[in-house]
């Protein structure tokens, strides 16, 4: 791919399709590059990256920065990470033994990304981390900046049941690598951080959420402080990388516990460090914490800031990605927006909470979700369930909105459809993206378990007072279907497929989703149309 590709960006649409599993993912994605993007980077110019692999972060620093050394141990990875680069003269690509390298001229840069936990293989002396953090250190100017990217030994996802992502074993880090025989291992942040300042006189800690090998976002430590910053990373599910495992704890709601007790850098999957001999650092993160939008196509692309204003206010900025006026294709439009930022948990996981309750009535499960109800009649041109609200309502989801003091705020208002939706419609939608939310979750109420998600739909708006009709499942599944084709491609026809089959799916499972291989559209609307006449008995 790489030798007959044209485009070779870290933006490139081109890798992008090519990507086919999980190998092809890590070297081609876009992704890659959003764990170096949100940083400003002060008078480096001379940039050292230690193991390169396929190059997809050379690519970047190539882009980038004046001048590039590359460093890959493997003559075929240093081959392909060549050709990534093969347009951009300034960027040199070597294959040695980063620990045996003469290096002539100290660097601004140094760029370590997955690097250091293989340091006993290639380092023999007593302590070969304390080697390696040495080197690197002696391969950096005055004023240099060391950028380290590693997983975390306690990251929240070993405890989930992930296995170990060097080792393939379960629980391998947590019990102190005992099976690797020192070839492998990382280091919790307390450990990390002791190494680090037997070199450096600045270091400061950034979390890349799920993690840094595919980030959809970097935080800063300041923000994982932030009332509310569950509301944005405990949707951001973790992967195993060496294949599915069911989790045995319910990650969403054991990263919004992590939250609420402060504790989400020590258990964060993974860590960026910047450090510095200087005391002070000249690589920052010009804001409190930076996400990006994935999995969407080029025009819809957002990227969210989050600051904290001279005055005291924080607040979130969503703008496009490439900077252009707001993406408007025919009905739908995605606008740049700043809101306050909102220190409490959303709507979406207080109802979160009570999906494993037992002895849940409907009338409790919903009861968080009146404020909202409230909140979407009273923008209803009718004043009920029968009328309908302006486009912006099309994102009223239960994770946009917020209840203080009994009112509901609407935040993060990106998206507009340019014609009135009926309310009862957007209580479909609503209630399921919650339900969507909870696929791989085990152990829900038995309210909710073992009933389809038309069922639970139906009998959630009929405790909130929301009479739902045939008809507005069906135009529920004609706007998401059009819309999400828009925004990330395929098939209009495949989606609303997608989601009548999601309709009919029970809301508890423990295996991965089914999707039918056969049948038209017109039998999966059968089948839908079916079971909400029997109410989902």
């Amino acid at each position: 791919m790489l030798e007959s590709g044209q485009d070779l960006s870290t933006r490139s649409q081109e890798l992008q399709a090519a990507v086919r599993d999980w190998v092809s993912e890590y070297h081609f994605s876009n992704r890659r590059t959003l764990l170096l993007r949100p940083f400003m980077f002060h008078d480096v110019n001379r940039v050292l990256e230690v193991g390169a692999g396929c190059g997809a972060i050379t690519r970047f620093l190539g882009e980038t920065f004046a001048e590039v050394v590359a460093v890959e141990g493997s003559a075929r990875r240093a081959s392909l990470a060549r050709l990534r680069t093969r347009d951009l003269p300034h960027v040199k690509v070597i294959c040695a033994p980063y620990q045996a390298l003469g290096v002539e001229r100290s660097f601004d840069l140094v760029v370590c990304v997955g690097v250091l936990e293989y340091a006993g293989r290639y380092f023999s002396g007593s302590d070969p981390y304390e080697e390696a953090l040495e080197s690197l250190s002696n391969m950096l100017a005055p004023r240099g900046v060391l950028l380290l990217a590693i997983e975390n030994q306690f990251g929240a996802k070993y405890f989930c049941n992930s296995r170990e992502d060097h080792t393939d074993t379960m629980f391998e880090g947590l019990e102190g690598y005992p099976r690797s025989n020192g070839s492998v291992r990382t280091f919790g942040k307390v450990e990390l951080e002791t190494r680090l300042r037997r070199h450096f006189q600045a270091v400061a800690f950034f979390y890349p959420f799920p993690d840094y090998k595919l980030p959809r976002g970097v935080l800063s430590e300041e923000a994982l402080e932030l009332g509310g910053i569950a509301d944005l990373v405990s949707g951001i599910r973790s992967r195993d990388y060496g294949g599915a495992s069911g989790h045995v704890i319910d990650e969403p709601l054991l990263v919004a516990e992590l939250a609420r007790n402060q504790q989400l850098d020590f258990f964060s999957n993974s860590f960026l460090v910047l450090a510095s001999k200087a005391p002070e650092l000249k690589v920052q993160l010009p804001a409190l914490g930076v996400m990006y939008s994935t999995g969407r196509r080029s025009p819809w692309e957002t990227v969210t800031v989050v600051t904290r204003r001279p005055d005291g206010r924080i607040v979130a900025r969503k703008n496009l990605q490439n900077g252009h006026a707001p993406a408007s294709v025919g009905n739908l439009a995605l606008k740049s927006g700043e809101c306050d930022w909102v220190a409490s948990d959303s709507l979406h996981l207080q109802v979160l909470r009570g999906a494993k309750r037992k002895g849940l009535s409907w009338a409790d499960f919903v009861r968080p979700c009146l404020p909202w109800k409230d909140a979407l009649l009273g923008a209803s041109d009718s004043g009920n369930a029968n009328g309908s609200v302006p486009g912006q309502f099309w994102d009223f989801t239960w994770q946009n909105a917020f209840v203080e003091r009994g009112q509901c705020h609407f935040v993060d208002r990106e998206w507009e459809w340019k014609e009135p939706i009926s309310v009862r419609v957007i209580m479909v939608r609503a209630a399921y993206v919650f339900l969507e939310t909870l696929s791989g979750l085990t152990d829900l109420s038995p309210t909710l378990a073992g009933k389809s998600r038309l069922r639970v739909i139906l009998r959630m708006a009929h405790a909130l007072g929301i009479p739902l009709a045939w008809s507005d499942f069906v135009r529920f599944a004609e706007l998401e279907a059009e819309i999400s084709a828009l925004v990330m491609g395929g098939s209009v026809w495949r989606r609303r497929l997608g989601l009548y089959s999601g309709l009919v799916r029970q809301t508890l499972r423990r295996h991965r989703p089914v999707v039918p291989a056969t049948g038209l559209l017109a039998s999966a609307t059968h089948r839908v149309r079916a079971l909400f006449a029997r109410r989902g008995a």
